[in-house]
């Protein structure tokens, strides 16, 4: 049998399958199903259209585009970050030029994957196919992904990889699982040193699933080699000296560099315990033209986010009730916060995505400085999502209706909120009527 053949019959029963689905779905079901198909949609039409606007810099890009394309000219990055995504950047301006369609283009790639990858990971997590569309449609019809996936920055890119990092942990069976996993978590980190973090839920994952042995995740070691291999490589490509020796000397400053960093203010400055209320997104795009304005801010869909935030204080105050709870001695209470981990509603799945959450914060949490901005969280706001799409099919099953408007007044909330997602132009006097709070406002 050919492979077109095989294609055109794997093809064909997956179709069946969704035409069954679709017959055994109740009405609320269905129409769920509609209202998730055009958040997808939605999602990638406000991702892609007018990408190239402005066709200026904007925000941080002047901090990354010319060392993207130094890398072409074989001239030296003297930007700060490891050099991955500048080289991701380099081929969109290979590719398109040197304009904002080149620079960008990398960024829009990554975030169309990221939907993508939500649905395979919440499939795989959750094991229900319905969890991983809940999971594609929540980041594709919110505002922070939306952003994101328009302007070249690394945070977008950093959280596709880090879910790809995440999919291949569920997916490992043997010691090469574990290796693909150990690279993806090296180009992460190649991108930025906080996808470092990405290594503790990974390799949890792992364990907790019990499906490879645990001498295995000794592979791990190698991440710091790949990202060696890799600032090599820039090196190279910069023409700059390639040892060791040269390599550890420019890591090394550029830490300090960071360390030295951090104790500067920022207006734009904030504290890590308000990312997840959205308390001051930025603004990464705002442009004139007349009487009308363009703008592409991070904040996020309010109705997710404020049902991720309703969720962790409720598992927070599980916790502390189960522990405190009397009788029976340090067994029994241990036992009893097993049995709320990983039972359901919980269960592991949603325990991992909630340490996936918890590990890509802990950078920021742990260190105080006052150089910290709303677009850290983004990947622990990734896991947040993929975590509340395995929870709103698990309540479909019981609550159908109940769900049925929650996606609605999700969906009212993006359309809403469209305009400063997608660079719609608006007229001066809307401005303060989309962005409600002080300080959500340029």
């Amino acid at each position: 049998m050919t492979s077109l053949a095989v294609t055109a019959r794997a093809a064909r029963s997956a179709w069946q399958r969704m035409t069954a689905a679709w017959a055994s779905a109740s009405a609320a079901e269905r129409a769920t199903t509609i209202l998730l198909g055009i958040m997808i949609v939605g999602g990638v039409v406000l991702r892609i259209r007018a990408i190239w606007y402005p066709r200026e810099f904007t925000f941080d890009e002047p901090f990354f585009v010319p060392n993207a394309h130094n890398y072409l000219l074989g001239i030296k990055d003297s930007n700060d970050h490891p050099p991955l995504f500048k080289m991701f950047m380099s081929v969109g301006i290979l590719l398109f030029g040197f304009n904002s369609a080149g620079w960008r283009f990398p960024a829009l790639c990554f975030g169309m994957l990221s939907m993508l990858l939500a649905y395979w990971l919440g499939k795989a997590y959750f094991r229900t196919a319905r969890a991983g569309l809940m999971a594609a449609a929540f980041i594709a019809a919110d505002g922070f992904f939306i952003s994101y996936s328009r302007v070249g920055l690394m945070d977008g890119i950093l959280v596709s990889l880090l879910l790809w990092c995440m999919l291949a942990a569920v997916s490992a069976r043997t010691w090469r699982g574990v290796l693909v996993t150990a690279l993806l978590a090296g180009i992460a980190t190649s991108v930025k040193w906080s996808g470092v973090f990405i290594v503790i839920p990974a390799a949890v994952t792992m364990l907790l699933l019990g499906r490879v042995r645990f001498w295995s995740l000794l592979i791990f070691a190698v991440v710091p080699v790949v990202q060696a291999a890799v600032w090599l490589l820039a090196a190279r490509l910069s023409q700059e000296p390639t040892d060791l020796m040269s390599l550890w000397r420019h890591v090394r400053e550029l830490v300090l560099h960071h360390v030295e960093m951090n104790r500067s203010s920022n207006p734009l400055n904030s504290s890590w315990y308000t990312w997840p209320i959205f308390y001051r997104p930025v603004i990464i795009k705002n442009t004139t033209h007349g009487l009308f304005r363009f703008y592409s801010s991070t904040v996020g869909n309010p109705v997710f986010w404020i049902a991720v935030d309703l969720f962790l204080v409720w598992s927070f105050i599980q916790l502390v009730a189960r522990a405190t709870a009397g009788g029976g001695g340090i067994r029994a209470r241990l036992a009893r916060l097993r049995d709320f981990l990983v039972g359901k509603p919980v269960g592991k799945p949603t325990l991992l995505m909630l340490l996936g959450w918890a590990a890509m914060l802990a950078p920021w949490s742990i260190v105080r400085n006052k150089f910290s901005f709303t677009h850290y969280y983004l990947p622990s706001y990734g896991f947040a999502l993929l975590m509340l799409g395995g929870l709103v099919a698990y309540a479909e099953r019981k609550w159908p209706r109940a769900v049925l408007v929650f996606i609605s007044l999700a969906l009212v909330m993006a359309i809403y909120l469209a305009p400063i997602w997608g660079e719609f132009s608006i007229r001066e006097r809307w401005v303060n009527r989309l962005l409600l709070p002080p300080t959500w406002r340029p």
